[in-house]
């Protein structure tokens, strides 16, 4: 949230989340909704503005092993039609 406060500060809002979670477990699918919901609560969005997907790492590396995660996520945002 302290992230989205700044982008609204500076003149922009948040149009929608893609987020990608790696990790080899759990298995992310039966938290899937509602980890999109918290995040959509979170920045003021619709959860249809929030992608969250999950995938192993294919045993490669730390990911793979079980011995770390892995999140990325995109932000398309614009100028606020405020400012």
């Amino acid at each position: 949230t302290q992230v989205a406060a700044l982008v609204t500060k500076k003149g922009y809002v948040v149009e929608n989340i893609d987020a990608m979670v790696l990790l080899e477990a759990p298995r992310l699918a039966p938290f899937k909704d509602r980890m999109r919901r918290n995040i959509a609560q979170a920045l003021r969005l619709r959860p249809g503005q929030v992608s969250v997907k999950a995938t192993t790492h294919e045993g490669v590396g730390e990911v793979g092993r079980g011995e770390a995660a892995c999140a990325h996520a995109v932000a398309l945002i614009r100028r606020s039609k405020k400012h």
